[in-house]
């Protein structure tokens, strides 16, 4: 199967800056990467636009690709020629391989030819420094945290060592997203090898107002609206703080039930795409405090009930 056009991976011009590759190299890295999408084709996908962006943000690497697109890449048949006039570099190769997957036979990958001072020869296997194992570290943020997203400063430990380091907190993050940070694991252990990667799980702490949704609903918020008997009874415009502190004004319709979830459209969270989530506000009728009720009040709450009949003996089968 014939490997696609870098250029149409990364959905790019021929004559795209460098600017323009390296910005649509991390708007698709941030769609695709395994640890934020979890299709069964996303590690496969993120591959081919890794394997991409490699090449043609190497000068040399996309100079080489534009005259002579995959085959540039490929050894040459037995007795034949690089399609270049001198060899490229098989070193450069195998560290964009080690990238996707981790040391390995540089070799191995592109047909048993290996790489001596940049001269083409057939040698054995060459095993590359062993890469440390990822770091892994919990970081518990606030609801507003998450809703915000941004820059996170958290304390990680290396053994007996602690560092600072500052992680950029995306904007929507949910409970239990894990974020994987570059270089930021376990220091390499050999000349020539290269730092692991810290794999942060983000733990959201539960705020004392907002509830936010699961699943397909994580941008949703859920929250108390308090409401006296007579704007749940009349109706009402009521306002609510938000998240983040804004205020929103809330129509409450003539005879609203408690209990009863009244939705405010694009209310709620939004993620790093742009995409919102709603607020639910759920009624809670608050009775009033019996200082209030004096004789005339209480005579009209009478008179109210009366006229409303016993609500609990229309509810009963017949």
């Amino acid at each position: 199967m014939s490997k696609a056009d870098f250029y149409k991976t990364l959905g790019v011009a021929r004559t795209a800056s460098d600017d323009e590759i390296k910005a649509a190299y991390r708007a698709l890295a941030r769609k695709l990467h395994p640890d934020v999408n979890d299709a069964p084709d996303a590690a496969a996908r993120f591959a081919e636009v890794q394997e991409a962006y490699d090449v043609l943000s190497d000068p040399d690497k996309r100079r080489l690709y534009d005259r002579a697109g995959h085959a540039g890449f490929e050894a040459p048949p037995a007795g034949g020629a690089w399609a270049e006039s001198a060899p490229p570099d098989l070193d450069d190769f195998g560290s964009m391989f080690d990238t996707f997957f981790g040391a390995r036979d540089v070799g191995a990958g592109f047909g048993g030819f290996g790489s001596t001072h940049g001269a083409r020869t057939r040698s054995a296997p060459r095993a590359a420094p062993q890469r440390p194992p990822d770091l892994t570290h919990e970081s518990t943020i606030d609801l507003e945290t998450a809703a915000r997203g941004g820059s996170q400063r958290i304390v990680i430990k290396r053994g007996d060592q602690s560092r600072t380091i500052d992680v950029t907190i995306p904007k929507g993050v949910g409970d239990g997203a894990r974020l994987r940070v570059r270089g930021e694991g376990q220091p390499a252990r050999a000349p020539g090898a290269t730092p692991s990667d810290l794999i942060l799980t983000i733990r959201v702490r539960p705020h004392p107002r907002f509830t936010r949704g699961a699943g397909a609903s994580s941008l949703d918020l859920s929250t108390d609206l308090p409401l006296t008997i007579s704007e749940a009874t009349l109706g009402a415009k009521v306002s609510l703080t938000l998240l983040l502190g804004s205020e929103v004004t809330i129509t409450i319709p003539p005879a609203t039930p408690s209990a009863a979830r009244l939705r405010v459209k694009g209310a709620g969270l939004e993620d790093a795409s742009g995409k919102k989530g709603d607020l639910y506000a759920q009624v809670k009728i608050i009775p009033p405090d019996p200082s209030l009720v004096d004789d005339q009040l209480r005579n009209a709450l009478e008179a109210l009930s009366a006229r409303q009949g016993n609500i609990r003996e229309a509810d009963r089968p017949s």
